[in-house]
């Protein structure tokens, strides 16, 4: 009795492990929306452009806020079998990649349409802005200007395992292997005693 319990349950874990729901999108690293901590304000002064304190931006028009526009690229992929890289047990394996781009958008209360300017800068001037962004986030905290030049020239690229559902898998495998040794215990006593 207590072998056919184990054999069922291992049976209906296998076939939890078989059809468990893919995993969710990896979420963007969090240090990323930090170096936009506080916001990175802006107004066109002369041909360049001067940074002003978030809280000191009443009255100041045109105003705009700088940020990051992002483009994700997630897939997760699971295996079981031989493959040109191994032996693999139907694991998941996610990975994101997360490309920027600079991007201001108008932020003072003044802009009410297309007849008050631009909603967005155009990319010949987020060019001219990224280097003074840099320059300034590396003024406000050490380092927060490269680490956004590293992210706007190379992105983010992260890679895991660490998910509930390969939790599950890795427990079916487990429950599979400890079943096989029991009927191959089961077996041996058995042979044994008919001798």
């Amino acid at each position: 009795m207590k072998i056919r319990w184990l054999i069922f349950s291992t049976l209906v874990l296998e076939t939890f492990a078989v059809y468990v729901p893919v995993p969710q999108e990896l979420p963007e690293p969090p240090q990323v929306a930090e170096i936009f901590n506080p916001l990175v304000l802006v107004t066109p002064e002369g041909d360049s452009y001067r940074f002003i304190e978030f809280g000191q931006h009443t009255g100041i028009t045109p105003l705009y806020a700088v940020t990051r526009m992002v483009t994700a690229n997630q897939s997760v992929t699971r295996a079981l079998g031989w493959s040109a890289d191994g032996l693999s047990l139907g694991f998941f394996r996610q990975q994101a990649a997360w490309r920027y781009t600079l991007t201001a958008h108008r932020f003072d209360a003044q802009w009410k349409s297309a007849a008050d300017g631009d909603v967005m800068l155009p990319p010949a001037e987020i060019d001219k802005l990224t280097p003074l962004v840099i320059a300034e986030l590396n003024q406000r905290a050490e380092s927060k200007g490269e680490r956004l030049k590293q992210l706007l020239a190379h992105g983010l690229t992260v890679e895991s395992v660490l998910c509930w559902q390969n939790a599950l898998v890795l427990l079916a495998w487990l429950a599979l292997v400890v079943t096989f040794l029991t009927l191959i215990g089961k077996a041996m006593r058995r042979f044994g005693k008919a001798r």
